[in-house]
């Protein structure tokens, strides 16, 4: 494992694994993704219901069927990951801090990093709960009104998704193959 990567993607979920793949396949050799939970996948394995995969991989499939293909393919694509690592930091200057049990301490440069970490919605027994919350935690249906841009490789979307389409183009920022900035 390599101490700096072109990009880092923060988060193993269905949007962090497209990301990466999207990334490998346009041209970006070093990829790493971060996930905190034990496995890749998010919240699809707990998704026992069909309706996944219509748009990407043109059938209809369960949540765990739905990552499997995504891991597998990452595992294909040979892209590296580590699970059960939580970031701590993302620093100015591109560089990404994390700790996990097996490893300890970590920190790589970046040339780009993807925020790919979901939401967690509070439960109701946590909603009497004061203090702050994260600002980049949001409900899907709140997502595309919080988001004002997206980053485009080769013209394509690097997650297509429902949040990258209700973005306006103009806002996208463009990357060129191999090329992060």
């Amino acid at each position: 494992m390599s101490d700096r990567y072109q990009l880092i993607v923060i988060g193993g979920g269905p949007a962090g694994l497209a990301a990466a793949i999207a990334a490998r396949e346009t041209g970006l050799e070093s990829v790493l993704i971060l996930e905190r939970g034990p496995g890749l996948g998010g919240i699809l394995p707990q998704c026992v219901h069909t309706g996944f995969g219509l748009t990407y991989f043109q059938e209809e499939l369960t949540g765990p069927e739905y990552a499997r293909r995504f891991i597998e393919k990452v595992q294909a694509l040979r892209i590296e990951y580590k699970t059960s690592t939580t970031v701590l930091s993302i620093g100015a200057d591109k560089t990404v801090v994390a700790v996990n049990d097996a490893d300890g301490y970590l920190r790589w440069e970046t040339e780009a990093v993807v925020l790919a970490t979901g939401c967690r919605e509070r439960p109701r027994g946590a909603i009497s709960i004061t203090g702050t919350r994260p600002a980049a935690c949001s409900t899907a249906n709140a997502a595309p009104s919080s988001f004002s841009s997206c980053v485009m490789v080769d013209g394509s979307p690097v997650v297509p998704n429902a949040m990258i389409a209700s973005v306006p183009a103009e806002t996208c920022q463009s990357i060129k193959r191999a090329y992060v900035s």
